[in-house]
């Protein structure tokens, strides 16, 4: 059945979703026809109604994000890789600042888009919250020189505790949120 077999390798390409899983979750949409709409709906309705916020790169229902918008979080912004990191750290409960999606290579204009949101949104430390492992230690050192000087900011970057080469994701909240506790100033 080819129409079987295009949704089955449509569903292969999600993240961790092997053959085995993709052919489970065909055959039950396909017997389940109001389950398929119903998944339909929604994945149209994201589709077209997320978008990234203007300001930080997060996910966002509107052009610039609740979290940009809220004038009593404090004065930190939170320098990710991920949408799903956003949503881990606040799931920590230990966190109460800003974010800015940083994704990818260092780039002059994420940097200037950064020192921007640093400068309207009155932010006094960049909390560089990368999971560890050389190549975020570099992208951070990249960064701040890129910065450059920025009086009355403090850069600091996440405690260990996060295992090297871990993502969020893989992460306990207790371990993630002790890391964002912990935190330290930014060396070197």
């Amino acid at each position: 059945m080819e129409k079987l077999e295009q949704l089955i390798d449509a569903l292969t390409n999600l993240p961790t979703i092997g053959r085995k899983s993709a052919t489970r979750l065909a055959l039950h949409l396909v017997e389940n026809k109001p389950h398929a709409l119903k998944l339909i709906k929604a994945l149209e309705d994201a589709i077209t109604g997320v978008t990234q916020c203007e300001l930080c790169g997060a996910l966002s229902e509107t052009p610039i994000c609740p979290i940009c918008r809220d004038e009593h979080r404090e004065p930190v912004v939170a320098v990710v890789e991920s949408h799903q990191d956003i949503q881990l750290l606040e799931a920590t409960g230990n966190y109460h600042g800003y974010y800015f999606l940083f994704p990818g290579k260092v780039e002059w204009e994420k940097v200037e888009k950064l020192k921007k949101f640093i400068a309207t949104h009155r932010v006094k430390e960049v909390l560089f919250a990368l999971p560890p492992s050389s190549g975020n230690q570099f992208k951070l050192l990249q960064i701040k020189e890129l910065l450059g000087n920025l009086p009355g900011v403090t850069l600091t970057q996440l405690a260990q505790g996060v295992p090297s080469g871990v993502k969020f994701e893989n992460v306990d909240l207790t371990s993630l949120g002790s890391a964002l506790l912990h935190r330290h100033k930014v060396e070197g």
